[in-house]
């Protein structure tokens, strides 16, 4: 399927059941050797970006989508699987009790 068409099927299923923000007109700079694109702060919110957020840019025409990437919530269960014999420490002490500690 080519851009074209991604975009068209998009646009058909593209419904959103939030309030939008108006179209707003926004200009393109300068970032070192690239272009870069600011993003109203208004958008930033309705969509969920912020600094350092994965987005995904799709060419469509004369036109430009850009999508938010989802991150994969962290599980415990995962995090746990990367306990090796190898990578797990030992106690730490951290003094005397400070408090009302009961250890």
């Amino acid at each position: 399927m080519d851009n074209v068409a991604a975009c068209y099927l998009r646009g058909i299923y593209g419904v959103s059941t939030q309030k939008a923000v108006q179209a707003m007109e926004t200009r393109i700079g300068k970032w070192g050797n690239s272009l870069a694109l600011r993003i109203p702060q208004p958008v930033a919110a309705q969509m969920g970006l912020s600094i350092d957020a994965a987005v995904e840019l799709t060419p469509c025409g004369e036109e430009l989508i850009v999508s938010v990437i989802k991150q994969p919530r962290t599980q415990l269960d995962d995090l746990l699987a990367g306990v090796t014999e190898s990578n797990l420490h030992g106690e730490v002490d951290s003094g005397p009790s400070v408090g009302g500690e009961a250890w």
